[in-house]
């Protein structure tokens, strides 16, 4: 019996051949739309083809998916943002959008713009107050079926540095706490990509994200605008794969390869690769596996 390991790759769908490299016990699979390589040797004492044409199909549904995409540029808060002030000093000043400074498109969060007491910066006034303590939730979202999760956000800022801050937290209570905080950022500096795991929270079916501003009460400044807001998971998928092995055999003829034994193997990001199901080809070669 001729074996045979088939590898799946991380593509939306793909086609193969296999081929023998020339003097070598190596039969080579190139995954045709990323140039992915492939073994697949055969047993010893078996003839090896001169030529192996695997006729397949591999679909992986899973992978990468957008839970939020945040850009400020429409109505805001929108659903599943909430914003509250929590300094207790009898103001009332929150997280908003504005269009005084941004990253991309027009509008960016400033945490003084919205509430009661808000501010609309401008050129000669657009520093944050004193004694600020409010924060923007986005959540709950569901990690559930996830083995990774990050977020991603643009940042400028012109914080009081050490004194006052900006923190990103995260909660399975978004009502009642405790937030954790996974992040933090004072001092000044132009617009910077920030990404942050939130591996620690995966299979959990309800998770909140914040983004907290703390000030002192002396010494204020342009303080930090937050744009372009990504929330992501990773979600292992179904894996398909099928098709017809053919090999050319000791009398230089093609053949079916029959009753081949076929390994589907995943490829996990940043972690080991896993069995995902063996299976046999039938008696015209043919092979079908759903995992």
């Amino acid at each position: 019996m001729h074996q045979y390991t088939l590898e799946t790759v991380q593509s939306n769908s793909a086609s193969a051949i296999i081929e023998q490299a020339p003097g070598t016990d190596i039969f080579h699979a190139q995954e045709i739309q990323e140039n992915r390589i492939v073994s697949f040797p055969p047993e010893r004492g078996e003839k090896k083809p001169e030529s192996v044409d695997l006729n397949t199909s591999l679909v992986l549904t899973g992978g990468w998916q957008d839970i939020k995409n945040e850009t400020f540029e429409g109505i805001w808060p929108s659903t599943g943002w909430t914003v509250v002030d929590l300094s207790n000093d009898g103001f009332d000043r929150k997280w908003d959008d504005d269009t005084y400074r941004y990253h991309a498109g027009y509008y960016a969060a400033w945490p003084a713009r919205g509430g009661t007491n808000g501010l609309d910066p401008s050129s000669s006034n657009n520093d944050y107050f004193n004694n600020m303590n409010t924060r923007m939730t986005y959540g709950p979202f569901d990690l559930v079926d996830a083995v990774k999760a990050e977020v991603s956000f643009w940042l400028w800022r012109e914080i009081e540095n050490n004194y006052d801050y900006l923190t990103l937290e995260v909660s399975r209570d978004g009502v009642n706490g405790p937030f954790q905080e996974i992040g933090r950022w004072t001092g000044s500096a132009g617009w910077q990509q920030q990404s942050l795991s939130l591996d620690g929270y995966t299979g959990d079916s309800s998770v909140w994200i914040a983004w907290r501003f703390y000030s002192n009460n002396s010494i204020v400044f342009d303080g930090p605008w937050v744009d372009d807001i990504l929330i992501r998971k990773y979600v292992p998928g179904q894996v398909t794969a099928q098709g017809t092995f053919y090999y050319t055999d000791r009398n230089n003829s093609l053949a079916r390869a029959r009753y081949t034994k076929v390994y589907l193997y995943d490829q996990d990001p940043g972690i080991s690769d896993d069995l995902l199901a063996t299976t046999t080809t039938d008696s015209n070669g043919f092979f079908s596996n759903r995992k």
